[in-house]
């Protein structure tokens, strides 16, 4: 688990807060199966965020947009 204060948590906040709305919402459906763990995912019904350590804000970034566009490929929606 990640502290509230690590690099990845605040660079994910950075980057979901520039997303514009529609894409916050794609991203937060509920999901029902494990994500591959290279993309970022959340698990609604529970409450989880699968966050890998990304080594950048910019790493983080194209990976959370790939994972939000192209969700239903990864079985993730």
């Amino acid at each position: 688990y990640y502290k509230q204060s690590h690099q990845t948590i605040m660079n994910f906040w950075t980057v979901f807060h520039k997303l514009p709305e529609e894409k916050k919402k794609k991203f937060l459906d509920p999901l029902c199966e494990n994500p591959d763990n290279s993309y970022p995912s959340a698990r609604t019904c529970n409450y989880t965020l699968f966050l890998p350590k990304y080594s950048s804000k910019e790493i983080l970034e194209e990976k959370l947009l790939f994972a939000i566009e192209y969700n239903e490929g990864f079985g993730l929606s």
